[in-house]
Formats: structure tokens, C-alpha cells, sequence
């Protein structure tokens, strides 16, 4: 009997056949101790972004949902907040609303009309500037979809984009609007390319 392959050669190819298809656990069952910290070290190659432009991230569970209108698990808005913004974000260690995507805003004395300012020159993933209307479209679907946070800006009466500007009209006074805007909801999408 000649063993024409190395079973060394073997087993790493079909434990990075595994990885490359995302079945880690399968990757890790047939190793040793010794040759699953050799894995475990060399996962970071696996891990993140893939050729194909998927994201690569351990999980013990499929992801509910992405879609930032029907994320409810805080794993799933843990996901979304890296790799969407909103137009302003909360920073936990001030407590306090914080400038992200917007870098400036005011709002009228009674609450009614809020202005936003977006950072000039913002990009999505794919290279395509960020807008204003981007903005409007994001904060529009929120209010007139049904779904679990559609409540967080019924109130929204219109929104008007120019140039770099959002200007927001509210049925009622809403002094934690910024917080509202924080809420992964309210991350900002392209426009046309809703996730469905």
C-alpha cells in the first residue's frame, strides 16, 4: 500500500475546505487538541470580509434579520452598528448624543422643525455618495413601514433634503429627536437599495 498524498496535507486541506465553506464546527470536530489552537490562531484569515463581498462573523445562530426596520436582538444592532451609521449616534461613556453622520443640527424654540447638517463627502461601501436624500428615504421608510419601530417617528409630519441639509417637521415637539436619530432604525441606506 503507497499513500500517494501526506494525510497531514489531507486533513488541513479538507479543514480549510470547511473553513472557506463556513462550517467551523465541522472544522474543529475532527481536529486534535493541539491542531484546533493551530485553527483557532489561524482563523482570523477566514474571519471578516470575503472575496465575494459577504461578512464572515462566528455565530452560534443564523442572524434574525439586517434589515435595520426589523433588527429587535441586540446581536443583530451590535452587526448593523458596524456597518451603518445614523445621523447621530449615542456615546455610552458621556452619555450623550453625539454627531455621526450629521455634524451639526438645530432645532426651532418649539420643538417643531429640526435642521440637520451632513458631513460633506461621506461615502457608502460601494463608493457612492452619501445624500441628503439618502437621509429622507432612510427616515421616511422607518415612519411608513409597519414594524416594530415604526412608532419612533410617526410623528415625522415631512422631510425636505437640499444639498447637504435635512430639514425635519414634526406633528408634535420632540426634544429627544437626536436620540430617535440614534436608535439603529434610523441608520441611513441608499435610497434604491433597500434590503428586502
Amino acid at each position: 500500500l503507497a499513500l500517494l498524498q501526506d494525510p497531514q496535507a489531507l486533513l488541513s486541506a479538507r479543514v480549510h475546505g470547511l473553513l472557506a465553506d463556513g462550517r467551523l464546527e465541522e472544522a474543529f470536530a475532527g481536529l486534535p487538541k493541539q491542531g484546533q489552537v493551530q485553527l483557532k490562531n489561524a482563523l482570523s484569515n477566514y474571519l471578516g470580509p470575503s472575496p465575494s463581498g459577504g461578512l464572515r462573523i462566528p455565530f452560534y445562530r443564523p442572524l434574525h434579520a439586517l434589515d435595520p426596520l426589523y433588527v429587535t436582538r441586540r446581536t443583530e444592532a451590535h452587526v448593523l452598528n458596524q456597518v451603518c451609521a445614523g445621523l447621530t449616534e449615542f456615546d455610552r461613556e458621556r452619555a450623550c448624543v453625539v454627531p455621526a453622520l450629521a455634524h451639526h443640527w438645530k432645532s426651532s424654540a418649539d420643538g417643531l422643525s429640526w435642521t440637520l447638517w451632513l458631513r460633506p463627502g461621506l461615502r457608502f461601501h460601494d463608493g457612492r455618495a452619501l445624500t441628503a436624500q439618502d437621509a429622507s428615504a432612510s427616515l421616511l421608510r422607518v415612519r411608513d413601514t409597519a414594524g416594530p419601530h415604526q412608532a419612533l417617528f410617526a410623528h415625522l409630519c415631512a422631510v425636505r433634503a437640499e444639498g447637504l441639509q435635512l430639514r425635519l417637521q414634526l406633528a408634535q415637539p420632540d426634544y429627544l429627536l437626536l436620540h430617535r436619530l440614534a436608535h439603529h432604525s434610523a441608520m441611513v441606506l441608499p435610497q434604491h437599495d433597500w434590503l428586502r
